[in-house]
């Protein structure tokens, strides 16, 4: 009997301590009306680069601005001519490229001279040619050339020639020889104005750089690169290097303006470009 009884009172006790009862399971936790957080947006996609050259010497359009889209403000101001600049991130898609000249001193609002659309893709290189004339043949217009992306054969570099020389003609061009009375090489025949030369492989042709090459615009022949010598121009590629050059000035007419050549040294070199004299020899 007392065994029963020590046993009704610890029981009774152990009851007390834990409140009375046998204790209740918490309540599962859950996310009815509750909204799940959206997932967070993708990172945008690698900006398209865009390089300015501005190649007319067409007095009316001595310095220019860009802007790429309706409204926007400027992204390159105050571009003159025979000048570059270096590339410039802008997203990829669609683009409404603006052409704006000088600010008027009254309003201080830059004219619109001319506007064209172009596609740019993520982590493409593009230059930009400003040529022609603001009011003439050719018009004044803004090229949109992709850069290449593939590299030259091995040991080689590879350029591309716009002829913007206002007042010339066709012109070859050629690598003068190793010797005087050496060969000139061909690499671009009969070039027309307004436009980059096309050879057999299309806007590009391989060069062998061995120091610095004299790059000759020639008259027009049969024979390619045996006509008169009009111009040579002095720079040095090297192996693995692309190069984008841009032939500008005026052969004739007024005003006078020499005839330069722009060499630029594309991707995946700096971007930067310098200008060098077509000297008469």
């Amino acid at each position: 009997m007392r065994s029963r009884a020590w046993s009704t009172l610890f029981i009774s006790l152990a009851l007390a301590a834990c409140g009375g009862s046998a204790a209740e399971p918490e309540p599962e936790p859950t996310t009815a009306g509750a909204e799940a957080e959206p997932p967070p947006p993708p990172p945008p996609p690698p900006p398209a680069r865009i390089r300015a050259i501005h190649a007319t010497s067409e007095p009316a359009v001595s310095s220019v601005s860009f802007a790429f889209a309706e409204g926007a403000d400027p992204l390159i101001t105050n571009l003159a001519y025979r000048t570059a600049t270096a590339y410039l991130e802008v997203p990829p898609g669609a683009h409404h490229v603006r052409l704006l000249g000088v600010p008027s001193v009254e309003t201080g609002e830059a004219p619109e001279l001319l506007a064209t659309d172009t596609e740019l893709a993520s982590e493409s290189n593009t230059t930009l040619l400003l040529v022609g004339v603001a009011a003439g043949d050719p018009p004044l217009a803004v090229v949109v050339a992709p850069d290449r992306t593939e590299p030259p054969g091995e040991g080689l570099a590879a350029l591309r020639l716009y002829h913007a020389i206002a007042g010339q003609g066709p012109v070859d061009v050629c690598v003068a020889g190793a010797a005087p009375r050496d060969p000139a090489l061909p690499v671009f025949t009969a070039v027309e104005p307004n436009g980059f030369a096309r050879g057999d492989a299309g806007e590009w042709a391989d060069v062998l750089p061995s120091g610095e090459i004299a790059l000759q615009l020639r008259a027009p022949n049969p024979t390619p690169c045996r006509g008169r010598v009009l111009g040579v121009a002095r720079f040095t590629p090297t192996a693995g290097s692309l190069h984008t050059l841009v032939a500008i000035g005026r052969a004739s007419g007024r005003p006078r303006v020499d005839r330069e050549l722009v060499v630029c040294n594309d991707p995946p070199g700096d971007g930067a470009c310098t200008v060098v004299p077509i000297a008469a020899r």
